[in-house]
């Protein structure tokens, strides 16, 4: 596959630019991991570290 040829993989981290998924399988072993290279990968990455800030503020909080 080209875009497979293109990507650039390190550990856990994928970014190609030219594939628009924002998950995508990882190329070895089981699972899948974000691809950096898209935007929807960007959001994606973003909101999961947006999601986790605020389950810690919640927490400190009291709120959870």
């Amino acid at each position: 596959m080209e875009s497979e040829k293109k990507s650039i993989w390190k550990r856990l981290i994928v970014n190609d630019p030219e594939d628009r998924r924002a998950i995508v399988p990882k190329r070895i072993g089981i699972g899948y991991t974000i691809n950096f290279g898209s935007t929807r990968g960007k959001l994606v990455f973003l909101g999961l570290i947006i999601f986790i800030l605020v389950m810690i503020i919640l927490q400190r909080l009291g709120k959870i």
